[in-house]
């Protein structure tokens, strides 16, 4: 990989953002609204906010789609909140703990001391040590979990099926962000604490199906999120000072767009979705040109009431198969279907 020119592009900005072209007219879009569900303590808890984030914890779809799990911090061990798809019913899992991911039916539980998943009464809970973080794979039963060992931060990733860890050990970070390519790739947020609660982004670290890593994506400044691959599993999405793509074959930048999406999903070979927090936003995947945007109706994520609000509040998640949209703020989840983009 072109390290070396991949970083001087990004540290010193050269490239212009990329002009879009016009669409495909091939390309159709739609967003239609399923449910709006508050915070309001009554099917889900009231958000608080404290000094590093909120109670609002990962959104997360299983692979079939039916249901959307809330991670919440409500009470000493969390709660997860499962939404049903067709009908909006919000129930609460009977199981302790935060969701952070989900399998083929059900979710992923954090306990605080194990990985487990409540609704698959045949597979065993995954032992992870006390105090981790952990980022489950969409496409297969491989998480990855970072904790602080007895020498340091230490990032790895498991087998959730056995629990053995496998092709995959970082130490000296953590992983403050995971995305997966359905082809087994993953790409981690190398993180280190900053002053007053912040992470610092030292650079995004990209390893295939074995765990072996095949880049290494230097980023500018220190608040960069890893979003997404695309939709052929080559190009990584992230930002910093704004969204960039890189393919990690050949270390080239795809593109460079003036914007910080909160969002990033390739729909198919045909368009992508991105969200601000404010709209949705609906391009064609080849030109980047925007096709249709959506409002997306959530109160400020930082100011609510008259009251300045964490903008960690918001929190996104798209299904598998990039049919659905969830994207909760401080008062409301709202979740959609995605039309069209075939």
């Amino acid at each position: 990989m072109q390290r070396a020119s991949v970083a001087a592009w990004l540290v010193a900005g050269t490239l212009a953002a990329q002009e879009p072209t016009r669409p495909s007219p091939a390309v159709r879009f739609g967003l239609r609204e399923l449910h709006t569900i508050g915070f309001d303590g009554e099917a889900l808890p009231e958000v608080t906010v404290h000094a590093h984030g909120s109670s609002l914890g990962r959104l997360c779809f299983p692979r079939d789609g039916k249901r959307l799990f809330v991670g919440m911090q409500a009470g000493r061990d969390g709660a997860t909140f499962a939404v049903d798809v067709a009908t909006g019913a919000v129930t609460r899992l009977a199981t302790a703990g935060t969701c952070v991911g989900a399998l083929q039916h059900g979710p992923l539980v954090f306990t605080g001391a194990a990985l487990v998943a409540p609704e698959d009464p045949g597979r065993e809970p995954v032992a992870v040590p006390d105090r981790s973080d952990a980022f489950a794979s969409p496409f297969g039963d491989v998480a990855v979990v970072t904790f602080a060992g007895r020498f340091g931060l230490v990032t790895h990733r498991l087998d959730l099926a056995t629990g053995a860890k496998v092709g995959l050990r970082l130490y000296g970070c953590f992983a403050a962000g995971v995305a997966w390519a359905a082809d087994g790739k993953m790409a981690i947020a190398r993180g280190q604490a900053a002053a007053g609660g912040r992470v610092a982004i030292e650079s995004i670290r990209v390893f295939d199906a074995a765990g072996k890593q095949v880049a290494d994506v230097k980023v500018t400044g220190s608040d960069a999120k890893v979003l997404a691959f695309t939709h052929d599993g080559n190009g990584l999405v992230f930002v910093d000072d704004r969204l960039r793509i890189v393919d990690v074959t050949t270390g080239v930048p795809r593109a460079v767009l003036a914007e910080r999406p909160a969002c990033w999903q390739p729909l198919g070979a045909a368009g992508v979705l991105s969200h601000d927090g404010e709209r949705v936003v609906l391009r064609d995947a080849a030109s980047l040109a925007v096709v249709k945007e959506f409002p997306l109706g959530l109160p400020d994520p930082e100011v609510v009431d008259g009251k300045a609000r964490s903008p960690r509040l918001l929190q996104t998640a798209t299904s598998p198969d990039g049919r659905l949209l969830a994207v909760a703020g401080p008062t409301m989840l709202k979740l959609f279907r995605i039309l069209g983009g075939e």
